[in-house]
């Protein structure tokens, strides 16, 4: 009887670690995405890190990262989005509604290539904004 008794309790335990390790082993969903679109999806196994992060996608004009940067550690299902900065602008000059020239400045930079005011007769030009330093916007 009492090796009975003792199976008993052999088998609960090694139940209690099936089922310990059972759980421990979910799997869990990382989607990112992309606007409104899903990009890509990868499984986890709960607790344990993501290492194929995919990179963002490009998009011109901008600097793109994920609304998460930490990986390390996930315990559950996760949504992922793409955030977007704008990286520059471009600078177009008109004179008497011609356009002289275009430049692209990157945020917060300086535009280095500041084109002359064509001449006219019997005028003094001079663009209508004279600083170009650290542009935002």
């Amino acid at each position: 009887m009492k090796k009975k008794g003792l199976l008993l309790v052999l088998l609960a335990i090694m139940a209690m670690c099936l089922l310990l390790v059972a759980c421990s082993g979910k799997v869990v969903l990382v989607r990112f995405y992309v606007g409104d679109e899903l990009f890509a999806t990868e499984k986890v196994t709960k607790g344990q890190g993501l290492d194929n992060v995919p990179d963002v996608p490009e998009r011109e004009g901008y600097v793109g990262k994920w609304s998460v940067t930490n990986f390390d550690k996930i315990n559950s299902d996760l949504t992922v989005l793409a955030q977007y900065t704008i990286s520059g602008y471009n600078v177009t000059f008109y004179a008497d509604d011609v356009k002289i020239s275009t430049e692209w400045v990157k945020f917060g930079k300086t535009i280095a290539n500041i084109p002359e005011v064509p001449k006219k007769e019997g005028y003094d030009g001079a663009w209508d904004v004279t600083d170009f330093v650290g542009l935002t916007r």
